[in-house]
């Protein structure tokens, strides 16, 4: 039995064994049973180890015995199926990271910054990412008296947006217009705009304003962003993104440094991942393409780790046809404060 059992590919075996009560004589019997089953083991080279349906059912002198032998004596069958069960958890675990090539990383530990930092505007933060290969929308950086000549130059539809590091969420402040269809549309949605943010945030001045192209309706929206823990380090944040962040609390995270194949990992993990793949008939989004977009966020990380307190970019757009960042926001420190 025990041979026919141990020749399966299976690289582990438990015995589930109940030693009877000492004055019925029967355990003579159980240990010959524990001899047989240790002596299987090593013909077989297999891993193994002995339960017992209750902890009181393996008494202690065959679990000594057991361990001078190097198996192990687990009581209880439903804690000794946890334990078989994250070890093979973490053993599966570790042959991914080593065949990702995660485990060789030396993770990001910066020293601690103090304060709130100083944000950077969506252009800045925007002409950040991409010089380290996000891809955005076409857009110019424009003001009031210029927006309607240079959207005429960029093309209609379009997207107005005012520009400020004091306007972190410009929804609220109705300092967002999407879709804008002429100049005449462009031009209310300027005077708009401008008694909304003096009503909502009268301290910050309508100068700037950025005009975009509008991107093409996606697959799915995402949420990339950086955190920042002191005496920890950074984490890379990947979750359903939009109107969906506090609704599906859905992400995952991973410590910076990272790997392309670990990005693929956390996105396929996420409970949102089917709408990548092909939902109900829609197309499949572009894989490589978002992941790219998400390693330019990692890299832009990796190389201000120094400085960087925060960032989030919401949306990501995925579509078939490659990732784009709509809106990006970064928050720097300084590197010397402690």
């Amino acid at each position: 039995m025990l041979d026919t059992v141990l020749r399966t590919e299976a690289d582990a075996a438990m015995l589930v064994l109940d030693y009877p009560a000492e004055f019925t004589g029967e355990r003579q019997e159980c240990d010959l049973l524990l001899e047989l089953f240790c002596d299987a083991l090593k013909r077989h080279g297999k891993s193994g180890f002995v339960t017992s349906v209750f902890p009181e059912l393996l008494p202690a002198p065959a679990r000594e015995r057991l361990h001078a032998q190097g198996i192990a004596a687990l009581q209880g069958v439903e804690d000794a199926l946890a334990a078989w069960g994250r070890i093979a958890s973490y053993q599966n675990t570790r042959r991914v990271l080593l065949e990702r090539g995660e485990s060789i990383l030396q993770p990001l530990c910066p020293r601690g910054l103090q304060g709130g930092g100083e944000a950077l505007d969506e252009w800045a933060s925007k002409q950040a990412l991409r010089a380290f290969g996000l891809t955005t929308p076409a857009g110019v950086l424009s003001t009031p008296g210029r927006a309607v000549s240079d959207a005429e130059l960029l093309g209609y539809p379009l997207v107005l947006k005012a520009v400020s590091a004091q306007l972190p969420h410009k929804t609220e402040a109705g300092a967002v217009v999407l879709n804008l269809q002429n100049g005449m549309a462009l031009s209310a949605a300027l005077e708009q705009m401008r008694e909304h943010i003096g009503a909502h945030a009268p301290y910050v001045a309508f100068d700037q304003l950025l005009l975009e192209s509008m991107a093409a309706p996606p697959l799915a929206e995402l949420i990339v962003g950086i955190k920042r823990e002191n005496d920890f380090g950074l984490a890379l944040v990947i979750g359903a993104g939009g109107i969906l962040v506090e609704l599906l609390k859905d992400s995952r995270s991973l410590l910076l440094p990272t790997t392309d194949s670990a990005i693929r990992n956390a996105l396929l993990s996420l409970r949102s991942a089917v709408l990548l793949q092909g939902f109900r008939g829609r197309a499949v989004a572009d894989m490589d393409a978002l992941v790219a977009a998400i390693r330019a966020v990692a890299d832009y990380a990796c190389a201000n780790a120094g400085q960087l307190l925060e960032l989030d970019v919401n949306p990501l757009l995925v579509n078939a046809q490659g990732a784009i960042a709509v809106d990006a926001l970064i928050r720097l420190g300084d590197e010397h404060a402690r």
